[in-house]
């Protein structure tokens, strides 16, 4: 087996927090969850955190508040998942891909910025294998272009 993220905890650092969720019947909603998106939107300086129950329901829904439209591009990583572009094509808006860095196989940005049209909406950064290289690059073309930069941090 190769292992592409080696975890950062043990089960025995956890192992009491996660007897107390299960004994209390609520897996996805009551005080864990709040005080557990309490705790995120505090680390990324954030004013809310959301839970979905999957990385392509919260893909879906950050378009969806983007107002993504049929017709409407979002540029998009070639290299992905496929939930990625299929959440784009359920809105109806067309994924434009960009080529990545072979050695980081994350978005470049000069194939980004080629691919900027009117009818770009958005951007969806994918960050290869848990690896953001590249985002900051990324993050400076979107502001340039009034774009909105949505990060695909899923792994």
């Amino acid at each position: 087996m190769i292992r592409l993220i080696e975890p950062y905890i043990t089960f025995e650092e956890v192992e009491a927090e996660l007897k107390e969720i299960f004994s209390s019947g609520m897996l996805t909603k009551g005080p864990f969850v709040r005080t557990f998106t309490d705790h995120i939107s505090q680390y990324v300086s954030a004013k809310h955190a959301f839970l979905t129950t999957s990385a392509t329901t919260a893909l879906s829904m950050c378009l969806k508040i983007l107002n993504v439209q049929p017709g409407d591009e979002v540029i998009v990583s070639d290299f992905s998942f496929p939930a990625t572009v299929n959440v784009i094509e359920d809105l109806g808006a067309k994924p434009v891909f960009a080529d990545v860095d072979l050695e980081t196989f994350n978005m470049l940005p000069e194939e980004l910025e080629s691919q900027i049209t009117s009818r770009t909406k958005a951007v969806l950064f994918v960050d290869a294998l848990g690896n953001p290289t590249g985002i900051t690059n990324i993050k400076h073309i979107c502001e340039e272009y009034s774009l909105p930069l949505v990060d695909d941090a899923a792994v």
